[in-house]
């Protein structure tokens, strides 16, 4: 339990490159209006979404498994003077069994401040749209989980970037309610699957998530693939990169095929002239699926 507790943030130095870990008002829906000369890319986006139904295109292309895994996290901070905001970063549910519920994420959500509530809400939830965590219970000197509780019961392995230790996809374990029959998602969700083949430039992919700009508002978006590259202060992780109008608050966000195949979990992303320039974890690489069946085995 300590790693989701304490840690450090990573270093982002790549000119303006956004850790989209940040906080996101709830429940604002964006305006009904024509885009604007000094709206960002992604408000850009919303507002088309608002107009023209582009988001529900992109929805309707994804299978319903897989939106009902989406979710939006924000956390509370044990200490709020000791940050400014209350992060806030868009999740994956990995896989979910009638005890435990595995969401995935970006490593750095969360990371560096002490946890005192987990929100996981869920817009297409199959039973459970939304569900309440005292990070505390099953803690070092917290107490101790009851049968009534949700809890987080673990998470996966941290990265080390000094040492080249590298878990930049996190897996949060939450344990159910003892005795609960219901399910968050939709009883067919399996582990979620990446995908193995090959990427080429151009490729078009897609992306559901709760940016800032749009007042914590559910975007989807289209993400082309544009090329692998390596980023400062991230040793040797080699991210897929891809243009498409994602931002703060994003990150953690699973970057997928219309099969729900997993290509990526969003790290960061650049915005330059209106057009952003997303990172993504390679989620084939990086799949933190030993892990998270070693965790699962000790139950």
């Amino acid at each position: 339990m300590s790693e989701i507790h304490v840690g450090q943030y990573p270093k982002l130095s790549r000119r303006d490159f956004l850790k989209v870990d940040g906080a996101a008002a709830t429940g604002a829906l964006l305006a009904s209006c024509g885009p604007k000369p000094d709206l960002t890319h992604i408000q850009v986006q919303a507002t088309k979404q608002a107009l023209e139904p582009e988001g529900k295109r992109i929805a309707d292309l994804l299978p319903q498994w897989i939106l009902s895994g989406l979710t939006r996290i924000e956390i509370t901070p044990l200490e709020l003077a000791s940050v400014s905001t209350r992060p806030v970063g868009t999740g994956q549910v990995y896989i979910e069994t009638p005890t435990h519920l595995v969401v995935t994420t970006a490593e750095h959500v969360g990371r560096g401040i002490f946890w005192k509530n987990l929100d996981v809400s869920f817009p297409f939830g199959y039973e459970n749209r939304s569900i309440h965590i005292d990070a505390g219970i099953g803690a070092p000197n917290g107490p101790a989980p009851t049968d009534d509780d949700w809890w987080i019961q673990a998470v996966t392995k941290h990265s080390d970037v000094e040492r080249g230790v590298y878990h930049p996809i996190r897996a949060i374990v939450i344990r159910k309610p003892v005795g609960f029959k219901g399910y968050v998602t939709r009883p067919e969700y399996g582990v979620l699957k990446p995908y193995t083949a090959e990427i080429k430039r151009g490729d078009i992919f897609y992306c559901g998530g709760f940016p800032v700009d749009t007042q914590g508002k559910l975007v989807f978006a289209e993400m082309s693939y544009q090329r692998d590259t390596k980023l400062p202060d991230h040793g040797d992780i080699k991210f897929h990169e891809f243009e498409g109008p994602l931002g703060e608050g994003m990150s953690g966000a699973v970057i997928m095929t219309q099969k729900g195949e997993c290509v990526a979990v969003v790290s960061g992303s650049v915005q330059e002239k209106n057009i952003a320039t997303v990172y993504g974890i390679p989620f084939a690489k990086y799949n933190p699926l030993q892990d998270v069946l070693s965790i699962l085995q000790k139950v």
